[in-house]
């Protein structure tokens, strides 16, 4: 089918032949998150549902019973067809298909239209689904993302949410969307799915953003189904409108190439080695690191620091596998840990990095699908003199783990340096300056408010704060700033009258 242009786009990783069929088709929506490939698809161009790609919904549920009968193509249509008809104690009959591969993060998104009449709940929505039980409650599902939700009682509005169905459940961030007669027209749902970030699209606008990361995440299963149902206060069906359909253009499905976590450290690349201070590497081929058994060693991707450097050995995830880098500290002072390693595509995202040091243990998360041949920092670290600190890596996450080299850095201050913040504006400005007395934040504020200064490491963890929501005056002010406890990268942030105004990075 060929409908109307979204006045959206996305850019995506797929072949200039295959973007001209999609844009004839139909343009996807902008995608801010990131990075996106066409994974998955139909066009509903057959004759008949492929089994090989697609359950039938075979449960009784409410008041119908679900049946692949119902379930037909037809010029380039999928119907969900729904009747009056009794099967299996149920008065009437619904429909519905489900994808026997699961994904994950990404963009979702499908044309439809309701069926005509009261009393059917159509949705387009992603859950696990277990083929044994065959039935919506899974025990093995995660979450659960409502992208629409309608109950065709009212043919003006739908509604989006994300359940958690892990351990027990609950739903957060349920919403109803007004919106034209949905049964007269088609129109286009979408669904941004991120570790971070859901974000719900109707007809290219967004209208709902909900965070998911409170919650675990699994795969999931794309789920096309219409049932005869009492939600929304429906009360019974319109027969008169029978027999009627879901009609469904196309489902597609963009996966997220390169996913943040929550919890997965995005590396400052402004944060540089300082040759001046003194520094020393601990390399793959040194006596100070070790591994479990035998990584591979290997030269095939330029860009590693030394003679070579060592995957795992296998692109499945393995937590027994590890890599640990033991250095022998000269000094007890604080250090700067810069990491290296040559990226790739079969790298793992998600590398957990455990950092012991003389103030206690970290663990942070780095993608080494990115970042390639550079140093990157990982953060301050006191540690104390000799070989009580260890860094160590794990094979956790699918794909080949690198283990290249770290490189530490004496952070102790051979002179105080602070860079400019740039946090400007509409009515106010900070800077930052540095003295005998320490650091000192200078802020200009055009009109009155309550303001709020923090300052955070690169992990996140809040190391100071210069003001905590005071009421001030139009004026310039200074004030002493919470010394970050060692030398390197900090986040500044501003609030004004309770909403962030603004973000910076403060070099220390």
């Amino acid at each position: 089918m060929s409908p109307a242009f979204s006045s959206r786009f996305c850019l995506m990783a797929i072949p200039l032949l295959a973007l001209a069929s999609t844009l004839a088709a139909q343009t996807v929506l902008t995608r801010p998150i990131g990075e996106c490939k066409l994974k998955f698809q139909d066009e509903f161009n057959g004759t008949r549902i492929d089994t090989t790609v697609w359950h039938y919904r075979t449960d009784s549920k409410h008041w119908s019973t679900q049946t692949p009968a119902n379930v037909s193509l037809a010029d380039g249509m999928l119907n969900l067809n729904v009747k009056k008809e009794t099967l299996q104690g149920m008065e009437y009959t619904g429909a519905g298909i489900i994808t026997k591969k699961g994904f994950r993060y990404g963009y979702y998104e499908s044309r439809f239209k309701i069926p005509k009449g009261k009393g059917w709940h159509t949705s387009f929505w992603l859950m696990n689904y277990d083929p044994v039980n065959a039935t919506t409650f899974n025990p093995n599902a995660y979450q659960e993302i409502d992208i629409c939700e309608n109950n065709s009682k009212n043919a003006t509005a739908y509604s989006t949410n994300l359940h958690n169905w892990h351990d027990f459940h609950w739903s957060v961030g349920g919403k109803s969307i007004g919106t034209p007669v949905l049964r007269d027209d088609f129109h286009i749902w979408g669904c941004d799915f991120s570790p971070t970030e859901l974000r719900y699209y109707f007809d290219g606008k967004l209208v709902n953003t909900i965070n998911p990361a409170r919650q675990k995440h699994g795969d999931v299963s794309i789920w096309l189904t219409t049932i005869a149902s009492s939600l929304g206060g429906t009360d019974t069906v319109d027969q008169a409108a029978l027999p009627s359909a879901a009609v469904f253009d196309y489902v597609r499905y963009y996966e997220l190439l390169n996913p943040v976590y929550p919890d997965t450290l995005v590396l400052d690349t402004t944060v540089h080695p300082d040759s001046t201070r003194p520094h020393f590497v601990v390399d793959n081929t040194d006596s100070g690191f070790t591994v479990d058994s035998a990584w591979t060693a290997s030269t095939f991707t330029s860009g590693y620091y030394g003679r070579d450097y060592l995957n795992d050995g296998t692109s499945a995830a393995d937590a027994d596998r590890w890599a640990k880098w033991t250095p022998v500290i000269p000094a007890a002072d604080p250090y700067r840990l810069f990491m290296r390693w040559p990226a790739g595509e079969n790298r793992p995202n998600h590398v957990p990095v455990e950092i012991v040091h003389a103030g206690g243990s970290d663990t942070l998360w780095v993608n080494q699908k990115v970042d390639h041949a550079r140093w990157m920092y990982l953060g301050t670290y006191p540690f104390a003199k000799g070989k009580a600190g260890s860094i160590k890596i794990s094979g956790t996450s699918p794909g080949y783990t690198i283990a290249d080299a770290l490189l530490f850095e004496q952070a102790k201050p051979i002179s105080v340096a602070v860079g400019r913040i740039p946090l400007s504006g509409n009515g106010f400005r900070i800077d930052a300056h540095s003295s005998a007395q320490g650091l000192t934040l200078s802020l200009a504020l055009a009109t009155s408010g309550r303001v709020s200064i923090a300052i955070y490491d690169l992990h996140g963890r809040l190391v100071g704060t210069p003001l905590a929501s005071r009421n001030l005056p139009a004026g310039r002010f200074h004030m002493p700033a919470a010394t970050p406890p060692a030398g390197g990268a900090y986040l500044v942030r501003m609030s004004l009258d309770g909403k962030a105004v603004a973000g910076g990075r403060l070099i220390w």
